[in-house]
């Protein structure tokens, strides 16, 4: 390659994009010393910020919050946080790196095992969840704690492949045929019924982004189940629960009883997008 296409393919890369922010300076100041592997995690980071970028700048504008799971050095969510306008960014690992991050605002790191039945309390409805290289079985964590909270989001860069259940069928077929790596992201990719993508400017050859979001429709399914979950532990509690709940009320109404206050007509019109 001439010396004309390296610079042309240095100004493309993401350290590159990364060195030129303004505040690319705070951020590689908070977090000095660092490790010698600064230039691939920066390209992680960037490859899971570019990507959540569209979500977080949506024309209702909404004001969404990240948690960053197995942050290890937290490149990637102090970055989203000095790029993007969200409420606060969390970052979480069960070995705390110490830094001081009061310059960073609305920043906070814990120390805390994503194991942790709790850790649900940090993702609401306006939570995006991030990661980047979750090792092995940690990986499948990340995608669960999407699944069993209402998280707006995930985005995630998986690293060394964890264990695939023996049920799975599909993987030595796939082990064979496109690599372990690829495989242990496609099986992720399900788990969370996201897409996967490559991103080849990622200075890690475990490069693969994994993307679920959780649509209009997502939302409403999920409230909806919380909401008749609800109700029957109340009944297998001997609990009165009004047949009004189910009878005589508009569907508004009803939805309102079981704790969802949703713009149904919206909801409705997505499904509609959808053809469901």
């Amino acid at each position: 390659m001439n010396t004309e296409l390296k610079e042309k393919a240095k100004e493309k890369s993401y350290l590159h994009k990364f060195l030129n922010l303004k505040c690319a300076g705070t951020l590689l100041g908070t977090l000095y010393p660092i490790s010698s592997g600064v230039e691939k995690e920066v390209s992680e980071a960037w490859a899971i910020t570019r990507r959540i970028k569209d979500r977080i700048f949506n024309k209702e504008r909404d004001y969404y919050n990240i948690v960053e799971l197995c942050a290890g050095n937290p490149v990637t969510g102090i970055l989203a946080r000095l790029l993007f306008p969200v409420s606060s960014v969390t970052s979480v690992d069960k070995r705390l790196i110490e830094r001081d991050y009061s310059q960073i605002r609305d920043y906070k790191y814990i120390q805390k095992n994503i194991y942790d039945k709790d850790i649900v309390d940090l993702i609401n409805s306006k939570t995006i969840i991030i990661s980047s290289h979750p090792c092995k079985n940690l990986a499948i964590r990340v995608a669960e704690l999407f699944n069993i909270t209402k998280a707006a989001g995930l985005y995630f860069i998986p690293c060394c492949h964890g264990s695939l259940p023996e049920r799975w069928k599909q993987r030595q077929f796939l082990k064979e045929n496109i690599g372990v790596y690829q495989t242990w992201c496609f099986y992720l990719a399900v788990l969370c019924n996201g897409h996967l993508e490559e991103d080849k400017h990622c200075l890690s050859p475990k490069n693969i982004v994994i993307s679920a979001i959780r649509s209009e429709k997502d939302i409403f399914l999920k409230k909806l189940k919380d909401g008749f979950d609800f109700r029957d532990k109340l009944m297998s509690l001997g609990m009165p629960v009004s047949t009004d709940m189910l009878l005589g009320k508009s569907k508004e109404d009803f939805l309102k009883e079981i704790g969802i206050d949703m713009d149904m007509d919206k909801v409705i019109e997505s499904m509609k997008e959808e053809k469901l």
